[in-house]
């Protein structure tokens, strides 16, 4: 089977998530040796992501709901494609205040996150700004978001950072770190069960003292270290790859041209967000699936809620527009399996179009 959907399918850590498979679920609070390996993976687990603390944190909808209201609602502006979780949470929070009156967060534009100035007309002072997008897998310039932080005091940056690990893209990580930058990490992305996360920063005035799984902390080092030890993955994502894919689909595809929705030099260079006019992304992808090969149109469609791209929507696109996305991210494979990949959807998009599914 051909994968296409690696950052929204990361594959368990085996290892890891036997550390998880405890005989109790809570370490015994009075064993010296539990603490001390406790503190020594949040120490190891902090200096990978260049801050001073790590603290557990439920990747769910409830997680960040509770973590909205404790923030403050009324202080939070969210980019819709920081993740499927967040935005599910950021609506009920939304219906919540409007409920009761009270003051809502408020969503992110995407233009709006280049300008400093933008940011400070939103009168917001917790950001919550994903690394790289959802769904349509492109990167976000956060320089603008960090010169908010230094212009606007008591601000905080809350940046989504999953996806840049996934590649064992740490240097990015690196670039980020500030005082107020807070790292939330889905480990349901990076190789553990879902609903396991993290958030990781050097800032005094905030704490989640969220109960902790048995050995979470241990599990999660082991994913981290394989990731940062990790030198083919490295090679592998410093070339083109999507750019080689979207090149044979274009050449393949001549007479139907394939777009995307972003450029490809806005994402990671084994991702693209395909275009492919005319099509039912389900119908595609349930057609793929004859030929080994596994697509999503997005988060929605991975959880099996078979809904267009929840990202596009914020966007703007209408439906059928939003039906031509295939979220599409890899890892390894060769330029002769890229092909071969790019021959199995011309043939299928074509047979599509000319059955008119």
């Amino acid at each position: 089977m051909y994968r296409l959907d690696y950052f929204a399918n990361f594959p368990i850590n085996k290892k890891a998530q036997m550390l998880l498979s405890q005989d109790f679920p809570n370490a015994n609070p009075f064993s010296l040796q539990d603490s001390q390996s406790q503190k020594n993976a949040k120490q190891q687990i902090a200096k990978l992501l260049h801050s001073e603390k790590v603290e557990f944190f439920h990747c769910t909808q409830e997680g960040f709901l509770a973590l909205f209201f404790n923030l403050g609602c009324e202080n939070i502006a969210i980019l819709p494609s920081f993740s499927h979780q967040a935005y599910k949470a950021y609506q009920a929070t939304a219906s919540i205040c409007q409920s009761h009156s009270a003051i809502e967060p408020i969503l992110l534009e995407f233009a709006e996150i280049a300008s400093s100035q933008a940011l400070h007309a939103k009168a917001r002072k917790i950001l919550f700004i994903p690394a790289i997008n959802e769904d349509i897998l492109s990167y976000n310039n956060l320089d603008a978001a960090l010169s908010f932080l230094e212009s606007c005091e008591d601000s905080l940056l809350f940046v989504e950072i999953s996806s840049l690990l996934q590649n064992a893209d740490f240097k990015s990580v690196e670039k980020l770190r500030h005082e107020r930058v807070l790292f939330v990490l889905d480990f349901g992305r990076l190789g553990l069960s879902k609903g396991h996360g993290l958030i990781a920063h050097s800032y005094e005035g905030f704490s989640l003292q969220t109960p902790t799984p048995n050995a979470f902390f241990d599990a999660s080092l082991l994913c981290l270290q394989d990731l940062a030890d990790n030198k083919t993955l490295k090679e592998y994502c410093a070339h083109r790859q999507n750019a080689f894919l979207f090149q044979t689909l274009q050449e393949s595809l001549k007479d139907f041209k394939p777009d995307v929705f972003v450029p490809l030099d806005s994402c990671p260079n084994n991702a693209l967000a395909l275009r492919l006019f005319g099509i039912k992304a389900g119908v595609l992808a349930q057609s793929l699936l004859i030929e080994k090969i596994c697509v999503i149109n997005g988060q929605d469609c991975m959880l099996g809620n078979f809904m267009p791209s929840y990202v596009l929507e914020s966007m703007g696109y209408e439906e059928s527009q939003r039906r031509e996305l295939l979220s599409i991210s890899f890892r390894n494979l060769s330029h002769n399996q890229l092909h071969a990949i790019a021959q199995k959807i011309a043939y299928v998009y074509k047979t599509l179009r000319k059955l008119d599914i």
